[in-house]
Parts: structure tokens; sequence; C-alpha cells
């Protein structure tokens, strides 16, 4: 049924029926973020469930530590420009405990490995970030 022109003017209509309510449409961009968001979510903990579950059996089957076979290993033969061994046994080795060794001695070793071994506490993110930047 059509307004009268008075009608239009006040902003009343003379039909008594309420006017349909307007359906919202869902908003597309907040639900596929979230969609996201929960299959990244499922997938992180699919993954921490499927590392343990390796971690567990890599420790149940590793074999048992034997120290002789982690002290010894296989000597340097030295051989002599025309390719004789210059010794016979190959490379000598003498296990001395920490404490026999200079401080000295103990920084020189660990300064050739890093370099900022003695001032960092423990894994920095430059040190975890630098293997994966190499490769």
């Amino acid at each position: 049924m059509e307004r009268s022109r008075m009608a239009r003017r006040q902003g009343t209509t003379t039909n008594k029926r309420k006017p349909a309510a307007k359906k919202s449409k869902p908003n597309i961009k907040k639900s596929k973020f979230r969609r996201i968001l929960t299959i990244l979510g499922i997938l992180f903990i699919i993954g921490v469930i499927v590392g343990g579950a390796y971690t567990a059996y890599a420790i149940a089957t590793a074999p048992p530590l034997d120290e002789k076979k982690l002290v010894d290993t296989y000597p340097i033969q030295l051989l002599s420009a025309e390719g004789e061994p210059l010794e016979e046994n190959g490379q000598i080795r003498e296990y001395v405990s920490i404490d026999d060794i200079s401080e000295v001695m103990q920084q020189a070793v660990i300064s050739i490995e890093d370099r900022r071994s003695m001032s960092i506490t423990g894994s920095t993110c430059a040190g975890l970030a630098a293997p994966c930047l190499r490769t």
C-alpha cells in the first residue's frame, strides 16, 4: 500500500506492518581468520603429539651407552710426503681431568668454538638463527 504525501513527510505509515528486519551478513574476513587460526592450532597440537610420540619411541629403542665407544676413536694416521706412516700407532691421546687443564687453555678452546660463549648463559636468538640462515 502506498503512503500518502503527508505520511511520508511525517515519517509514519498508514500500513501497520512492521518493516522487515535486515539480515546481517556474516563477516567473511573474521570467519576466515578464525578458521585459519583453528586449523593452525589443530596442526600445532597434532605436531606436538607426533613429535612427543617419536621422541618416546627414539628413547625407548636407543641402544645402551658404552663409555668405551664414546671415548675411544679411530686414530689418525700421519703420512709423510712419500706416503709412509710417521707413527705406527697413529695419534696418541691421553685423557685428563678438566681440573688438570689450565683456565687459559679452557677459554682458548671455547673461544675457538664460539667467540660469544663466555658472555652468554645459554642459547641466543642469533645463535639459533645462524644455522637456519646458512642453509
